[in-house]
């Protein structure tokens, strides 16, 4: 249902695009014809001026293609840090952001941190950039799916940072428990004490200090294997996926830019899944995706887009959303 309802923003958006282009070239057109004919009286400047904003509106999508084209999908490989590895990858027509971390040095070296939404599941929307600004993040990606959201018309949309929203599901941090039970179960959970990972159920009763815990929706992968689950999306998708190589002890993420033609058109959760189980991850799980998929990284001192998000489909803008993970590498 949430698809349609985008599906049929864009094109009610489009369509508008569409009429204001043909208004304003209507009322340039007439500006035009009135100086020629009685001269520079005021009407002249105003309905060039409409008509030029008009045009301005219409132009969105040109520019929004535009924009999709210029995207970067060329290889890259950074060490953020002495723990966090990012690379970017173009494959099938989608470009995909990892970063891997090795789950040992939980135990002396990377902090870990994540949004607290209150006892109600309240939290104020932030973009990825400035949590990571605020937490001083060495990486940072969304988690948790959240309500109310609405991306169209663009000029107000909602939310925008500071504005009051509902995230879905508990977190964990340090053992302490925030935010609200969901239907949606599963958790990407670390145990910060042992250097350890695992995507599951949070337990009941009492917590270990050491655990921290974010929730995500559908699993992607179970025991090496692709889930087929009815909640798996087979449809191209900007996406956030989390997944633990239990082999090596690695924590591996990635973010799917998509919605983006010309540059990335996202991929389906089986096909990440896939990509997933070739770099030896044994169970993976889902985050929020579409335009809330960003993964944000210091470089330099400096917090990066290192994904391309495309919120309202404007490549390149955040999404202000409920909750985020952080890790910061004190090793570095």
């Amino acid at each position: 249902q949430g698809q349609r309802c985008t599906v049929s923003g864009v094109i009610w958006f489009n369509l508008g695009c569409l009429v204001c282009f043909v208004g304003g070239s209507l009322l340039v057109a007439r500006a035009k014809r009135r100086q020629q004919s009685d001269g520079w009286t005021w009407r002249v400047p105003v309905l060039g001026l409409v008509g030029l904003v008009l045009l301005g509106f219409g132009l969105l999508p040109a520019v929004w293609l535009v924009a999709s084209i210029r995207g970067d999908s060329s290889p890259r490989s950074e060490q953020l840090t002495a723990n966090i590895a990012y690379e970017r990858q173009a494959v099938d027509r989608a470009v995909v952001h990892w970063a891997s971390v090795p789950l040992d040095a939980l135990e002396s070296c990377i902090e870990v941190n994540a949004s607290l939404p209150d006892a109600e599941g309240l939290i104020d929307a932030s973009t990825a950039t400035e949590y990571g600004r605020r937490t001083a993040s060495d990486l940072v990606i969304n988690v948790a799916f959240f309500y109310p959201i609405r991306e169209y018309p663009h000029w107000s949309s909602y939310p925008t940072s500071g504005d009051p929203i509902t995230a879905i599901g508990h977190v964990v941090v340090y053992g302490s428990l925030h935010g609200v039970e969901s239907s949606w179960e599963r958790y990407l959970m670390l145990d910060t004490a042992n250097g350890t990972g695992s995507i599951g159920s949070l337990s009941s009763g009492e917590l270990p200090s050491g655990l921290v815990a974010v929730p995500g929706r559908a699993p992607v992968v179970v025991d090496g294997v692709i889930a087929r689950g009815p909640d798996v999306a087979t449809n191209r998708y900007p996406r956030t996926v989390v997944g633990i190589d239990h082999d090596d002890n690695q924590l591996v993420l990635a973010v799917v830019d998509g919605k983006q033609f010309g540059y990335s058109n996202g991929l389906s959760l089986p096909a990440v899944g896939q990509l997933m189980i070739e770099r030896g991850v044994d169970d993976a799980l889902e985050f929020d995706g579409g335009g809330s998929a960003t993964m944000v990284g210091q470089i330099n001192d400096q917090q990066e887009l290192l994904s391309r998000p495309a919120h309202t489909r404007i490549p390149g803008r955040e999404r202000p959303v409920a909750t985020f993970f952080g890790l910061v590498d004190n090793c570095d």
